[in-house]
């Protein structure tokens, strides 16, 4: 959890479990 688009990052998945972006 120590990305820099943490922001717009847990938007995309708030779950966080994936860990990947999504495609």
């Amino acid at each position: 959890m120590s990305d820099t688009p943490s922001t717009g990052f847990s938007i995309i998945h708030p779950t966080s479990s994936e860990g990947q972006v999504p495609p």
